[in-house]
């Protein structure tokens, strides 16, 4: 009779503790998606970068990329995180130098606008920068590297607790 109390209790344990952790599973999943969207700020920000240029145009074929954000240099693909407000601009510049022995140079600039990222996902920031030849005899063909940054907002588990009741 003692044994057969005992799996019993024990089985209502096993449902209980198994319905416990579904609700915390379901509601942790809510938590976090209304902790993304939550625009009250602080809002923290992973971005990085990359570059590519898919036609040349005769002018060069080896290049340097650089971008900074917000100011500092950022190395390719390395992601930096950013604490900013819900309605800040931050200042994005791309830099293009061929390699050469008269290196031609193309500089762009712009703006993550964190008002209008999505911020339940990953969103990607497109700058152009365009690079005009200067010398040689395909001086005055233009070519036009493209950098993407990748915004990714970053969530801590204190952000999704505040959601989570």
């Amino acid at each position: 009779m003692e044994n057969n109390m005992k799996s019993r209790v024990l089985i209502m344990t096993f449902i209980i503790l198994s319905l416990t952790l579904v609700w915390v599973i379901q509601n942790y999943q809510k938590a976090s998606q209304k902790a993304l969207l939550d625009r009250s700020d602080p809002i923290t920000l992973k971005i990085k970068w990359g570059a590519s240029n898919n036609n040349y145009n005769s002018v060069g074929n080896s290049w340097d990329y650089q971008a900074a954000i917000n100011g500092e240099k950022v190395p390719w693909e390395s992601p930096a995180e950013y604490v900013v407000t819900s309605d800040a601009m931050i200042p994005i510049i791309a830099r293009a130098e061929e390699r050469d022995n008269y290196p031609d140079v193309g500089i762009s600039r712009g703006q993550i606008d964190v008002s209008k990222l999505n911020l339940a996902s990953i969103t990607h920031v497109h700058l152009n920068v365009e690079v005009r030849e200067g010398h040689g005899r395909y001086a005055g063909r233009v070519t036009h590297p493209h950098f993407i940054y990748t915004v990714e907002r970053i969530i801590t588990i204190r952000d999704i607790l505040n959601h989570f009741f």
